[in-house]
């Protein structure tokens, strides 16, 4: 059986910030991304996604890169 895993601190790696830079940007609580990149959230509302996403992606475009991040950058489903 699969199982939702959270991808989100290697993303957090790639981009060189803390969780807690993600929180203030994506005004998502923090413990709810400390949960993600602990792997220990059992559930995401699709707004809170969205905020973090268009975080991440605000975030890489001030880094100067063109990267665009995805739903896979925060979970993936492992068979």
């Amino acid at each position: 059986m699969g199982r939702i895993h959270f991808t989100l601190e290697k993303t957090l790696n790639e981009l060189d910030i803390s969780p807690y830079r993600l929180s203030v940007i994506s005004t998502v609580r923090s413990n709810t991304i400390a949960d993600m990149v602990s792997n220990q959230s059992s559930r995401i509302n699709i707004s809170t996604l969205e905020l973090i996403i268009t975080a991440l992606n605000k975030i890489s475009a001030e880094q100067g890169s063109s990267r665009k991040f995805n739903v896979a950058d925060v979970f993936i489903y492992v068979d």
